[in-house]
């Protein structure tokens, strides 16, 4: 990868995950209709896939999504293809899903709502292999 291309990588992964909403907002409409994104594809799926795994122990609802509106994103810029990622984007958006425990106050934290938003996820998915 280029300089600029890990430059773009470090700046989109710390907004989609920091605390401005603003940044995270310009990251994630960048994700969705950038077509020059192809090189970066494998990256931006291991980060998913680790973004997951580290966040479902700390049990962050926020970050996990704040991930999944990225997944999401991804699979509506028309320009990617993703099939060659799916292993690493499909266990962590059905860790999302079935994951026990995903907050540290489940009876307060709306943890339903990222289990119904990686639902559809995952229907999306299904969809775009088919």
């Amino acid at each position: 990868m280029s300089a600029e291309q890990q430059q773009y990588y470090r700046d989109i992964s710390e907004a989609v995950i920091g605390s401005d909403e603003v940044k995270r907002k310009q990251a994630l409409d960048s994700l969705e209709k950038d077509p020059g994104l192809h090189a970066l594809v494998p990256r931006i799926a291991v980060f998913i896939s680790e973004g997951v795994k580290i966040n479902v122990v700390q049990q962050n609802l926020a970050l996990l999504i704040y991930i999944m509106r990225m997944v999401r994103v991804l699979l509506d810029n028309q320009t990617l293809y993703l099939q060659p990622y799916l292993h690493l984007i499909v266990p962590a958006v059905t860790s999302c899903i079935v994951s026990k425990m995903l907050c540290t106050r489940p009876e307060t934290d709306n943890h339903w709502a990222l289990r119904g938003f990686a639902s559809k996820i995952l229907a999306t998915i299904y969809k775009y292999v088919n």
